[in-house]
């Protein structure tokens, strides 16, 4: 029999993994441009978000919502290194050191004071300088394939599901600023990354990175939608916004991508 106490967590843990399994799943076999449209959809930080509106007030998610903006430049930064490191070197080496990047730009920026002008400003200037540093990075095609391995799937389960049971348990204790960074430490585009550079090699992993900065002010107008409307509206209110933002932005950029 499973102990009571520990059911809400093992079905945190359930639904926040099976989201994540079934988009990586996905975005592997539908090309590196939807790959990285379907990663960078909210399927790991909407499950947290969800979790933390059970257990915390209007107010809190707000709070941690405008830290999610804020942290979002480290997202850049982190998606900028994978698609320039991934054909240059082996996984462990690109996917450590961009993990690494995310960390440290999380840290200094939670030292700092923000509003929400002032975290848009900060995102503006990463895109700036992330579609500068691609533009003279052109992409290389995919040149390798390799079989799957039986634990891909398991493990991203595994790993999706203590990042969600870990930031919404934690968040009472570490406050809203903290859970708002833990929420959109990018596990699944990590799992994803790994996998797709193990099967189809640097470059393809590099390709769906950088679709995935194309696609990542989707996800960034939504956390916004969460900040802004998550007192007025009522935080369930927010996250259905949020969720419908990143919807008609990836909606936008199949209409965009079909035309082109």
């Amino acid at each position: 029999m499973i102990d009571p106490d520990w059911l809400p967590l093992l079905i945190r843990a359930a639904a926040a993994s099976g989201v994540v399994v079934l988009a990586s799943l996905a975005a592997e076999r539908v090309g590196p441009f939807f790959g990285g449209l379907i990663a960078t959809l909210p399927v790991s930080t909407g499950p947290a978000y969800v979790l933390l509106a059970i257990d915390h007030d209007d107010a809190f998610i707000a709070d941690a919502a405008l830290s999610s903006v804020v942290t979002n430049v480290s997202m850049i930064a982190f998606l900028v290194a994978l698609v320039l490191a991934s054909p240059r070197c082996r996984m462990p080496v690109s996917l450590g050191g961009s993990v690494a990047l995310w960390i440290g730009l999380a840290a200094l920026l939670k030292l700092l004071p923000w509003t929400v002008a002032g975290a848009l400003a900060a995102n503006a200037a990463a895109y700036a300088l992330a579609f500068l540093l691609l533009r003279r990075s052109p992409p290389e095609p995919a040149t390798r394939r390799a079989g799957p391995r039986w634990y891909d799937v398991p493990l991203r389960a595994v790993l999706v599901g203590l990042l969600v049971v870990g930031v919404t348990t934690a968040s009472s204790w570490i406050g809203p600023a903290a859970t708002g960074i833990g929420a959109i430490f990018p596990i699944a585009l990590s799992s994803l990354t790994a996998v797709v550079h193990q099967r189809l090699g640097g470059a393809a992993a590099s390709a769906t990175m950088r679709a995935a900065v194309v696609a990542n002010p989707g996800f960034l107008l939504s956390v916004l939608t969460v900040h802004l409307l998550a007192e007025p509206a009522g935080r369930w209110e927010a996250l259905a916004a949020g969720l419908a933002v990143s919807l008609g932005w990836s909606a936008g950029l199949l209409v965009w991508k079909s035309r082109k």
